[in-house]
C-alpha cells in the first residue's frame, strides 16, 4: 500500500571532521635516506653550456618546494658528456652544479644545505666514452645534474623494527617487543 511508504531524501553534506588529512610530510623521509640519489628531469644542459634552460624551471621549483617541506641536506652532483677535454669538463660541470645550486639559494633555501659538485665525464650512464660515436641524444643523457641526499637538518627518528608480517590476526603480540616508549601509560 503506497499510503503506509513514507518518501524520503537523504542529503549528506561533508563535514570536515569528515575529511581525510594528508599523511604527514615527516612520512616522506623514509624514502629519503642518506645517499638516496636522482636525476632531476628536464634540465636538459647544451652542450658547452651551464645555464639553466626555462624547460628546467619547474624541476627546480619543484625541488625547492621539497627542501622547504623536508629537512634535507644534499648534493647537486652536474655532468657532461665525454665530448672535450677533462679538465675542461670538470669546470662545466662545477658551473652547471653552481647555478642549479645558487637558484635554490635564491629561492630560500639556505646555502649551508647545498654542496655543489662537478664530475665531468667521469660518471657517464652509456658507453658514449671519448672516442665512441654517439647521436646527440645519447650524449644528452649523459649532461645531467642529480640530486643526493647527504644528510639532515634535524635528528630523524629511528625506524622501529617491527615486522608487522609476523604476526596474523587476533594473535597475542607480547609487550616486551616493542620499543621503549611504544605504549603511553594512561596514568
Amino acid at each position: 500500500n503506497k499510503s503506509n511508504c513514507q518518501s524520503s531524501k537523504i542529503m549528506y553534506i561533508p563535514q570536515s571532521k569528515d575529511t581525510v588529512q594528508k599523511a604527514l610530510h615527516a612520512m616522506m623521509l623514509d624514502q629519503f635516506k642518506i645517499g638516496y640519489l636522482w636525476k632531476l628531469g628536464n634540465i636538459q644542459y647544451e652542450n658547452n653550456r651551464w645555464d639553466i634552460p626555462a624547460s628546467a624551471l619547474p624541476v627546480l621549483d619543484s625541488l625547492v618546494t621539497l627542501m622547504k617541506e623536508q629537512p634535507l641536506i644534499v648534493e647537486l652532483g652536474s655532468h657532461t658528456d665525454s665530448r672535450g677535454s677533462y679538465k675542461k669538463n670538470l669546470i662545466l660541470s662545477q658551473q652547471r652544479a653552481e647555478t642549479a645550486a645558487a637558484y635554490l639559494v635564491s629561492h630560500g633555501i639556505d646555502p649551508n644545505r647545498i654542496t655543489a659538485k662537478g664530475y665531468g665525464a667521469t660518471r657517464l650512464l652509456n658507453r658514449c666514452a671519448p672516442g665512441v660515436p654517439c647521436t646527440e641524444e645519447e650524449h644528452q643523457l649523459n649532461r645531467r645534474t642529480e640530486v643526493k641526499v647527504t644528510g639532515f637538518t634535524a635528528k630523524q627518528k629511528e625506524t622501529d623494527n617491527i615486522d608487522p608480517d609476523l604476526f596474523n590476526e587476533g594473535d597475542k603480540i607480547n609487550k616486551m617487543l616493542f620499543p621503549k616508549g611504544f605504549f603511553i601509560d594512561p596514568k
